[in-house]
C-alpha cells in the first residue's frame, strides 16, 4: 500500500515579490518550462529551464498578482507571484 500526500514543490522561486528578476531553483534538475500568468490567466511569459537556477526577466510584466507555473515529466507546479 502507498500513502498519497500533498504535493512537494519541485522548485522554489524568489524574490516574491518581484520587480526586475526571478531566480527558479529546482530542488530535482530536470528540464521544465515555465509559464508566467496574469490575473485573467493569459501567459504573459513563458519558457525554459535548463539549469538548477535560472534568472528570468520580469521588468516588462505588468506590476500586480501573477501566477508561475511549473511543467514538467507530465505534473505542473504552481506559486502565486506579484511583480512591482
Amino acid at each position: 500500500t502507498s500513502v498519497v500526500g500533498p504535493e512537494v514543490p519541485s522548485f522554489q522561486s524568489f524574490p516574491n515579490p518581484a520587480d526586475k528578476a526571478l531566480t527558479i531553483r529546482m530542488l530535482d534538475p530536470a528540464p521544465s518550462e515555465f509559464e508566467i500568468l496574469d490575473l485573467q490567466g493569459r501567459i504573459v511569459l513563458r519558457g525554459r529551464v535548463t539549469r538548477p537556477a535560472e534568472t528570468i526577466d520580469v521588468s516588462q510584466l505588468t506590476a500586480g498578482f501573477h501566477t508561475l507555473r511549473l511543467l514538467r515529466s507530465g505534473r505542473t507546479s504552481t506559486v502565486r507571484l506579484i511583480i512591482q
